[in-house]
C-alpha cells in the first residue's frame, strides 16, 4: 500500500538511487478512486512530479521523461 503525499520524495529518492523506472497511480479525484486511491497523485501533481524529475534526471546520467512514454 502506498501513501501519496511520499510520492514525489520516494521518486526523487529513486531516480537518485538509479532507478531505471517508477510505476505512479494517477487519478482525477484519489479520494473517490474505487481502488489505489490512498497511493494515487492527481495529474497536476504528475505534471509537477515529471517537472520535477526532467531537472534532476540529468545529474544522474539519466533521460528526461518524454510525454507519452
Amino acid at each position: 500500500m502506498g501513501i501519496a503525499k511520499y510520492v514525489h520524495s520516494m521518486s526523487l529518492a529513486a531516480a537518485a538511487a538509479g532507478g531505471d523506472g517508477l510505476i505512479i497511480e494517477v487519478h482525477n479525484d484519489p479520494q473517490h478512486a474505487l481502488c489505489d486511491g490512498q497511493q494515487s497523485i492527481t495529474p497536476s501533481a504528475f505534471a509537477q512530479l515529471t517537472a520535477k524529475l526532467n531537472e534532476v534526471l540529468p545529474a544522474f546520467e539519466k533521460k528526461k521523461i518524454e510525454k507519452g512514454s
